[in-house]
């Protein structure tokens, strides 16, 4: 899912749902995790620019106590208003490797509603923000949504 903000996420549905049922309400249907008592959703985020007729994705993986962090770029050829096409997908860190190369895949856009929103971990890390006021600015809205 691409947001108008430049963010990026890729996920799955839970298991079972129709394509009408994700249509007609697709936040109800995405697949969630708990982290600390927090209901997460989302499997990789990351941002994106469009270059030309291009998709340039960068996906971030936040590291942990068994993984250290990884960085890929993913490219998508833009079709039409409906369709992009994955056209390469590349580790950048020297941990990431590129087990997964599926390349001239198509991707479909669906019309959707209840449609989540972009905040997720990744928008807290002060060094994704273009500008630091932005991102103080998040980190509030963050701190005022706890307090209520």
């Amino acid at each position: 899912m691409f947001f108008e903000d430049g963010m990026w996420v890729s996920f799955s549905f839970q298991w079972g749902t129709t394509e009408n049922e994700s249509k007609s309400n697709m936040l109800k249907y995405i697949g969630k995790w708990t982290e600390k008592k927090q209901v997460r959703w989302g499997d990789f985020w990351g941002v994106y620019k469009i270059v030309n007729d291009t998709l340039v994705v960068y996906r971030y993986m936040k590291g942990s106590f068994w993984a250290v962090w990884s960085l890929y770029e993913e490219k998508y050829k833009i079709i039409d208003k409906r369709t992009i096409k994955r056209v390469s997908y590349s580790g950048l860190l020297k941990a990431d490797h590129n087990s997964c190369k599926v390349l001239n895949e198509d991707y479909f856009y669906v019309a959707a509603d209840s449609l989540p929103t972009s905040d997720c971990w990744l928008k807290e890390e002060k060094w994704i923000w273009r500008n630091e006021q932005d991102w103080k600015n998040y980190m509030e809205k963050i701190k005022q949504n706890k307090q209520h």
